[in-house]
C-alpha cells in the first residue's frame, strides 16, 4: 500500500504541479515500456530455444554414450574375431549385451592369439570386466531410459510403380538403428495420408505384389520427393564373396515416414531394424566410418535441462564400475552440429539483455534530465518558499 500511495501522490495531477505529474507519468510509461520489452525478447529467444532443443533431442537424446578407441582396441571387444562361439565376427553392443558369457574365447578350441593381442581387464577376482553389462547395470541405476544403436551406409533403390506409371528414386544413405525404447518416437511419426491410404489399397489389388519383412522408415525429404508409404526398394552394399567383392541387394518396404528434426545427417537417414543395420555393418565393404560414430547407446531424460548433471552422475558411475576409460559421455551441447546454434542462442540472449538495460539506462537519465530542468526553473518559487 505504501507503494500505491506514493504512486497516487505524484500521479494524480494537481493544482501548480501539473509537470511534476507528467514527467513521474512519463516514467512510469518508459520504463514500464522497456522492461516489457525485455521479456518479450527474453521470452522469444527462451520459447525458439526451447522448441529447437526438442526437436534436437526427440530423435537423438539429450545424452549419448559412445565407444571409445581404447574400447575398440581392447581385448574385450576383439576377442570375439577368435572365438568360435561369437562365429569369427564382432559383436555389436546389444549383442555384448544379451551374451550369456563375458569372455568367449576357448582356449582349448579356438585358435591361439596374436602375440600383441590387448591384454584382457580383470576385476579384483580375475574375472574379465564386461563394459557394456557394466554400463546398462549403471544406467538402470540411474533409471534413464536408453538403448543402443547403429549406423552404416547404402545405396537405396526405390521403386514407385503408380496405376499410370512406374519410376525408381536412387541416392545414397545413411542406416540407422529404428530406436523402439524411444519415449518420443510416436511424436517423430508423420501419420499417413490421403495419398499413402489410396496407394495401399492400390497395392493390396496386384496380386503379384510381394511381401517384404525388412519394414524401414524414411525422413519426410523423401516423402516430398513422391514416395509413398507400401513403396518397395532394396539396399545396395559391397560385400566380400568368396573370390571378390561382390554386390549384395537387401529388400525393403516403406513402412512410414518420419521427421529428423534437427540432425546432421537426418534428412538422409532410413530407420531400419536392429537386425538388418548390424547385418549391414558387418558384410557392408564400401561404406567405412568411424568406429566411434557407427555405434553407442543414446539416452532420453524428462528435463533436458539436467543433461549435464546426468552426465556428470554417468560418468561417476563409470568411474565406480571401472568402465571410464572405455566409454564417452556427451550431452546435446557437446554434439557437433548443436554447439555453434547453441553458442548463437547463448548470443542473442545476452545481445537482447545488455540492449534493455543500455535502454532503460538512457530512460532514467532522461527522467533524471527532466526533473533536474524543472528544479532549476523553479529556483526562485524555491528560494521564497525557503526564506519564507
Amino acid at each position: 500500500m505504501f507503494e500505491l500511495s506514493i504512486a497516487r501522490k505524484y500521479l494524480i495531477p494537481k493544482r501548480k504541479a501539473l509537470s511534476v505529474s507528467l514527467i513521474s507519468l512519463m516514467s512510469v510509461v518508459v520504463i514500464s515500456l522497456v522492461v516489457w520489452l525485455v521479456l518479450v525478447f527474453l521470452s522469444v529467444t527462451d520459447g525458439i530455444e526451447k522448441g529447437w532443443l526438442s526437436k534436437l533431442t526427440t530423435l537423438n537424446g539429450p545424452l549419448r554414450i559412445t565407444p571409445t578407441k581404447e574400447y575398440f582396441a581392447s581385448y574385450y571387444h576383439q576377442i570375439d574375431q577368435f572365438s568360435s562361439s561369437s562365429g569369427y565376427t564382432i559383436k555389436s553392443i546389444r549383442q555384448k549385451a544379451e551374451s550369456l558369457e563375458n569372455d568367449p574365447y576357448d582356449r582349448s578350441h579356438d585358435m591361439e592369439l596374436p602375440q600383441r593381442f590387448p591384454i584382457p581387464h580383470l576385476d579384483e577376482r580375475g574375472n574379465l570386466i564386461d563394459p557394456v553389462k557394466r554400463a546398462f547395470s549403471a544406467l538402470d541405476h540411474l533409471k534413464v531410459s536408453y538403448q543402443d544403436y547403429e549406423i552404416t551406409g547404402a545405396m537405396v533403390r526405390l521403386q514407385m510403380i503408380r496405376e499410370t506409371s512406374q519410376s525408381y528414386l536412387t541416392q545414397v544413405a545413411y542406416v540407422a538403428t529404428l530406436l523402439d525404447r524411444n519415449p518420443h518416437l510416436n511424436e517423430l511419426m508423420i501419420p499417413p495420408s490421403a495419398s499413402d491410404i489410396s496407394h495401399a489399397a492400390f497395392l493390396t489389388s496386384l496380386d503379384s505384389h510381394e511381401v517384404i519383412e525388412n519394414a524401414v522408415y524414411l525422413p519426410k525429404s523423401f516423402q516430398e520427393s513422391g514416395i509413398l508409404i507400401g513403396d518397395t526398394g532394396y539396399l545396395t552394399f559391397a560385400a566380400q564373396g568368396a573370390s571378390s567383392v561382390q554386390e549384395q541387394r537387401v529388400p525393403i518396404r516403406i513402412s512410414g515416414f518420419y521427421d529428423p528434426g534437427i540432425m546432421a545427417i537426418g534428412h538422409k537417414c532410413i530407420l531400419a531394424p536392429h537386425q538388418l543395420v548390424h547385418a549391414l555393418m558387418q558384410a557392408n565393404q564400401t561404406f567405412q566410418m568411424d568406429p566411434s560414430f557407427s555405434s553407442g547407446i543414446q539416452i532420453w531424460i524428462d528435463d533436458i535441462s539436467k543433461a549435464r548433471e546426468i552426465k556428470k552422475q554417468i560418468i561417476n558411475a563409470f568411474k565406480d564400475q571401472g568402465i571410464d576409460q572405455y566409454w564417452n559421455v556427451a550431452s546435446f551441447h557437446d554434439y557437433d552440429f548443436a554447439r555453434d546454434l547453441l553458442q548463437q542462442f547463448q548470443s542473442d540472449r545476452t545481445l537482447f539483455t545488455l540492449i534493455g538495460i543500455i535502454i532503460l539506462g538512457v530512460a532514467c537519465c532522461n527522467i533524471i534530465s527532466l526533473l533536474v530542468l524543472l528544479v532549476n526553473d523553479k529556483k526562485k518559487e524555491i528560494g521564497i518558499l525557503s526564506a519564507m
